[in-house]
């Protein structure tokens, strides 16, 4: 937490240095990126998994097309390609494989499931669940 409030008095001398438009935009990008760098459990939050689709036939991160039909996820940075996880959501589990990479800058968001995934452990109007994430292979 030291270093998270230096980076912070290093970012407000320099904005009242060089001026607080431009050095205020780069306070609040550095704030943001010290947040994503703090210990998960600095968070303090629950896993979740929204879902997602694209309108036009479009690559993933692991180059294959993406299929709304087929049970895979998009991942955060530290889950290798490839990986095959099982969510859980209450009483109701799928196993997806990570094909895609999401923004890294979800706090509690986990996993971005394609439709049919997302179906097997709720509606899909809910758009957001609670879920637990164990590591198949």
């Amino acid at each position: 937490m030291t270093c998270f409030v230096t980076a912070i008095e290093r970012r407000v001398e320099a904005a009242q240095r060089d001026g607080y438009s431009f050095a205020l935009r780069s306070l609040i990008r550095g704030l943001i990126l010290a947040a994503t760098l703090l210990p998960v459990q600095a968070l303090a939050c629950h896993p979740t998994a929204t879902w997602y689709s694209y309108h036009a036939p479009r690559r993933t991160a692991s180059g294959e097309r993406f299929n709304p039909h087929v049970l895979t996820a998009a991942a955060t940075w530290p889950t290798p390609l490839g990986t095959v996880l099982r969510v859980t959501a209450g009483d109701r589990s799928v196993t997806v494989r990570i094909n895609d990479r999401m923004p890294r800058n979800t706090r509690c968001r986990k996993l971005d499931l394609t439709p049919a995934a997302f179906e097997r452990l709720a509606d899909l109007r809910r758009g957001v669940v609670a879920v637990k994430i164990e590591v198949v292979r």
